[in-house]
């Protein structure tokens, strides 16, 4: 949508005034400066000069207003995307946990095998419980 909105659109003079000129370096002009630019925007870095560039080179209102609500909707769509990404690969990890009767036969297993003494059971079994509560 930024390439159909925005591509070719956005440029400034030398005195910064909107319409002819060079277009700024976060453009949508091309599909790897568009990239470039929704990950600026998807990242936080600096997204609102880029709202404020593309807003300030439309020429009505109502663009203006449509160029807010696009990175506005962007910037939030982006960081759920982003939130979404990183709970599934949390839950995924926690998702592979152990059996809990697994574990208590390794338990019983190394304790059989071990000839450390006490210590080494009190420590495994203390290990079992904090796994249990995470």
């Amino acid at each position: 949508m930024g390439m159909e909105f925005y591509a070719f659109n956005v440029k400034f003079d030398k005195n910064e005034k909107p319409g002819s000129g060079l277009p700024p370096r976060h453009n949508f002009n091309d599909l790897i400066n568009s990239l470039t630019t929704i990950f600026i925007v998807t990242v936080g870095d600096d997204w609102n000069f880029v709202m404020y560039d593309h807003g300030r080179a439309m020429d009505k209102t109502y663009l203006k207003n449509l160029t807010i609500f696009f990175f506005v909707s962007m910037y939030i769509m982006m960081n759920l995307l982003m939130l979404n990404l990183l709970l599934a690969i949390l839950l995924n990890s926690h998702a592979q946990k152990p059996n809990e009767d697994d574990m208590l036969e390794e338990a019983e297993t190394e304790e059989e095998n071990a000839d450390i003494g006490p210590i080494y059971t009190y420590l495994f079994l203390l290990q079992y419980r904090i796994q249990k509560w995470f």
